[in-house]
C-alpha cells in the first residue's frame, strides 16, 4: 500500500473518493454555520478545540507547544488574537464590498491620515466601530469588489451562493477522532463551488521553469485551503464527495487590477492532503494525551543543508 493510500484509508476514504453514509452528520456540532460570526469563529466553537488551516500551518512549521500557546481554546490569553484576526476580516474594504458583510466603514474625503481633521474622523470611525478608509484606497476597492462579484455571477452562472459560511466537520484519525472548521468566502451548495478571492499582485507565472504564482500558493496555504474545505464540504454533504470545486480569485491590487481564476488541480489537493496528514495526527494524538510537547529535552543532532555539504565536500575534493 502506498503512502498516499494509507493516508486515504487512515481518514476513511477511498481513492478514487466515493459517496458514503457520514453517521457522524448526526453530531449537532457539524455543518453549515452562515449566521456564525466571525468573532464566534476565529475563538473556536468547539469548546474542546478544533484544528483549521491555520493551526495545520503552526503545526507543520512549529511544536505542538507553540501551537497549543496560539489556540483559543488551549490558551485562554489567546483569545485577543483570536479577536484581532476577526477584526481584521471584518474590516478589509474589499472583502465588505465584494462580499456584502463586516463591521461597516467610513470613507474620509482627505490625501493622508496627517492633517488634525483627518486624524478625527478616522478615531470617529474607529469609535463608532467602522473601518476608517481613505477615499483614493476606497474608489480602488470599490473597482476590486466590482470585479469580484461580476466573476461570482460569472463562475456560478447567477446561482445563489453564500458569503462568510463557517463549516465545521469530523476526521476520524488512527489516534482518534477531531473537528475541523474552515470558512468558506463564497459557497454555492447548488454548484458544489467554492471561492475565495485574493487580493495579490503575483498573479504572472514568470519566466518559464519559475511557477511563481504556485511556488506562491503553496507557501501561503492556499493549496492545503483548498484540499481541506473541499474536503470538508464533502464530509458533510456526501452527494458531493469527491466533486467539490474550490476556486481562487486573484485581483491585482491596482491599474488595471488584472483578475485571475485558478482551480487548484487534482495533483495539488490530494497531495496537500497528504501535506496536511502530520498535523492532524499530531492534534489527535495531543488532544487525546493532553500533552503539548516541545523540542526534546536531549537534544536533536544538527546537520549541514544538503546543498552546504555537497558545496563543502567538493571544496575538500578540489584541494
Amino acid at each position: 500500500m502506498s503512502e498516499l493510500d494509507d493516508f486515504l484509508s487512515d481518514f476513511d476514504r477511498d481513492a478514487p473518493p466515493k459517496p458514503s453514509p457520514r453517521p457522524d452528520l448526526d453530531d449537532p456540532r457539524v455543518g453549515f454555520f452562515p449566521d456564525m460570526t466571525p468573532e464566534e469563529y476565529f475563538a473556536d466553537p468547539i469548546e474542546e478545540g478544533s484544528l483549521s488551516n491555520s493551526g495545520i500551518s503552526i503545526l507543520l512549521a512549529e511544536t505542538p507547544m507553540d501551537f497549543a500557546c496560539q489556540h483559543p481554546r488551549l490558551n485562554p490569553d489567546a483569545i485577543e488574537d483570536a479577536r484581532k484576526s476577526a477584526a481584521v476580516l471584518r474590516g478589509d474594504i474589499v472583502h465588505q464590498l465584494a462580499l456584502g458583510k463586516g463591521r461597516g466603514y467610513a470613507v474620509g474625503d482627505f490625501k493622508d491620515w496627517r492633517t488634525k481633521a483627518a486624524q478625527s474622523f478616522r478615531e470617529e470611525a474607529e469609535a463608532a466601530g467602522k473601518t476608517p478608509v481613505l477615499i483614493e484606497p476606497f474608489e480602488a476597492a470599490e473597482v476590486m469588489a466590482e470585479i469580484l462579484r461580476e466573476r461570482f455571477e460569472e463562475v456560478l452562472d447567477g446561482a445563489e451562493y453564500f458569503t462568510e459560511c463557517p463549516i465545521i466537520w469530523r476526521e476520524d484519525t488512527p489516534a482518534g477522532t477531531i473537528y475541523m472548521r474552515g470558512m468558506l468566502d463564497v459557497w454555492c451548495p447548488s454548484k458544489g463551488i467554492i471561492l475565495d478571492p485574493k487580493i495579490s499582485e503575483r498573479l504572472y507565472d514568470g519566466p518559464p521553469g519559475k511557477h511563481v504564482v504556485s511556488n506562491h500558493a503553496v507557501a501561503m496555504g492556499w493549496d492545503r485551503q483548498a484540499a481541506l474545505y473541499s474536503r470538508g464540504v464533502g464530509r458533510l454533504m456526501p452527494q458531493l464527495e469527491g466533486r467539490v470545486r474550490f476556486g481562487n480569485i486573484m485581483v491585482k491590487p491596482k491599474a488595471p487590477f488584472t483578475s485571475r481564476l485558478l482551480w487548484p488541480d487534482e495533483t495539488m489537493t490530494i497531495s496537500a492532503l497528504a501535506e496536511c496528514r502530520p498535523a492532524m495526527l499530531r492534534f489527535a494524538e495531543c488532544m487525546k494525551t493532553g500533552a503539548w510537547p516541545s523540542f526534546p529535552v536531549e537534544g536533536e543532532p544538527l546537520s549541514l543543508a544538503p546543498w552546504e555539504e555537497r558545496r563543502r565536500l567538493d571544496k575538500d575534493l578540489a584541494v
